[in-house]
């Protein structure tokens, strides 16, 4: 309180209130992603796996 004030405690109360939603979002879709890129990586499919691993970054940084 001292160095940042009432405003600076609120805004970082709200960056810590949102920062796991941020986190669930991109662990949510690495979690929904592995078993495809697992199943195709076993049938020897290299191109579904990179273009899965594709697809999922993209989402992730949209």
């Amino acid at each position: 309180m001292r160095y940042i004030g009432n405003d600076g405690v609120g805004a970082f109360s709200i960056a810590c209130y949102y920062c796991p939603f941020v986190f669930m979002i991109g662990n949510a879709i690495a979690q929904s992603a592995q078993p495809i890129i697992s199943y195709n990586y076993g049938t020897g499919s290299k191109s579904r796996v990179l273009a899965t691993e594709k697809l999922a970054i993209l989402a992730a940084l949209l």
